[in-house]
């Protein structure tokens, strides 16, 4: 139901947003389709002042709750009471004191709706610089900035109050309840596109409101949602600055992890740019919208490993580990595979049908960037999986490694050896096949494969 219910999401997002440019580009023509794409696309930044909060609280309530499980009182003198990846963690306390069952979820549960607040603010902070600032850029172009200004206040607030439902969020994943909060943001895209064509709207700032709307719907829902469906769910007490400094830390590697995104599609449009000219970006940009088609592919299986991850990890489950990642992986091998094959077969077809005349070098170029769609995206569930174990530095300086080496051999293969487009391509091959391909399931593996590894550690902590 986890994955199903991830993919039913993926659908519900790329319907609600075609309908509703579409609707938009009908209603209110080309120039306010693509003033209201623009605006879209430069808000998501806002989405990185979560810092990360949604994965690093699932992690943490993950590791609370086994925590939490640790019997009052020591079975005996020599006997290690708690799970394995909680003694090696650092979170397990042998010692005579007992700990009160329940505190420790509720401390992090607490201070993450502390960390929420502050961050919201920050967001909607964000959201106000940006609108302004958005609105000075139109006015100087003569454009009407007025209803500008409006649309991008709306979709930074909805970015905002997503943030404040980021806690709900993770509190149902580890309770076992994603299929529920996957449901719960397929219904606000739903619900914004029905407002939208129903009602109808047709200026982009009404349009961004009624987005703003459901994204606090999302939010009420889910808050609504753990009250309800969790009946051990407390809050209170005082705010702890050591989870606070953890979930900081652990958000923050993952945010750091995220922009190495952009050593990939976004600096080789430079590159191509600077060295190739305007002509091979159109013909390199299909490829970028299949690349990011075919991932959707598979978008469900990692969000559903996720957070079971997390939770295997903190009972010391590495059987489990290595099984989630191993199932998950040859899966996502498979989907991706069939998917690839399809696209080989009807990719002109489909090419020809949305943009008409194609670059015969954007063909050629296909098979190539199936290479590294397919492998790259096997590798999410291991990614899902190094993050459910804590692994975020690990993952965070693989992810910026690469995507440097990325940025240098594209340039190296485009311009100096002279191998324009296919260098590009290759490039990213390379650095996929490294990352993903041989050093993923190396380390995955090596952290999994060994059952003592964690009893271990906590017994030799040097090691």
């Amino acid at each position: 139901m986890d994955v199903a219910s991830g993919y039913l999401l993926a659908l519900f997002r790329i319907l609600s947003w075609a309908g509703v440019t579409a609707f938009l580009y009908r209603e209110a023509g080309p120039v306010a389709f693509g003033i209201f794409a623009l605006l879209r696309g430069t808000i998501s930044i806002l989405s990185y002042t979560s810092l990360g909060l949604g994965p690093a609280l699932v992690h943490a309530i993950a590791k609370a709750n086994a925590r939490d499980a640790i019997p009052a009182e020591p079975l005996s003198a020599d006997t290690t009471v708690a799970p394995p990846g909680i003694v090696a963690l650092g979170y397990a306390n042998t010692a005579a004191e007992p700990v009160p069952a329940g505190n420790h979820e509720q401390a992090v549960i607490t201070t993450g709706l502390h960390v929420a607040r502050l961050l919201t603010a920050f967001a909607f902070a964000g959201a106000i610089g940006m609108a302004l600032a958005t609105e000075s850029y139109f006015a100087s172009r003569e454009v009407n900035a007025g209803w500008i200004l409006l649309a991008t206040l709306a979709l930074g607030c909805g970015v905002a109050t997503r943030i404040a439902g980021e806690p709900a969020s993770a509190i149902l994943q580890v309770r076992g309840l994603l299929a529920l909060d996957n449901f719960i943001l397929a219904g606000a895209e739903v619900c914004w596109l029905l407002v939208v064509v129903l009602i109808p709207l047709r200026q982009i700032d009404s349009v961004a409101g009624a987005w703003a709307l459901c994204c606090l719907g999302t939010t009420v829902t889910r808050v609504v949602a753990v009250t309800r469906l969790v009946p051990d769910f407390e809050t209170g007490g005082p705010k702890d600055p050591a989870i606070m400094r953890s979930l900081l830390r652990f958000g923050g590697g993952i945010t750091l992890a995220q922009t190495a995104d952009f050593l990939y599609a976004p600096c080789s449009y430079l590159i191509i740019q600077s060295l190739l000219g305007p002509s091979e970006v159109a013909t390199y940009a299909p490829l970028v919208q299949i690349d990011s088609a075919l991932l959707l592919v598979v978008a469900g299986i990692a969000g559903a490993v996720f957070p079971r991850a997390a939770r295997s990890f903190a009972a010391g489950n590495l059987r489990e580990l290595r099984h989630l990642y191993v199932r998950g992986t040859l899966t996502s091998l498979a989907l991706l595979i069939a998917a690839g094959i399809a696209t080989m077969l009807l990719g002109a077809f489909a090419l020809r049908l949305w943009l008409g005349d194609v670059s015969p070098q954007t063909l050629m170029l296909l098979p190539l960037l199936l290479v590294h769609t397919v492998i790259g995206g096997a590798s999410g569930v291991g990614r899902a999986v190094l993050l459910g174990m804590g692994r975020v530095r690990v993952f965070m300086k693989s992810s910026l490694i690469a995507g440097s080496a990325n940025v240098v051999l594209g340039a190296t293969l485009a311009g100096p050896v002279g191998w324009g487009l296919k260098g590009i391509v290759l490039a990213t091959i390379i650095v996929v096949v490294a990352r993903c391909a041989i050093w993923m399931p190396w380390y995955v593996l090596k952290m999994t494969n060994d059952e003592n590894r964690l009893t271990n550690q906590a017994q030799n902590p040097k090691d």
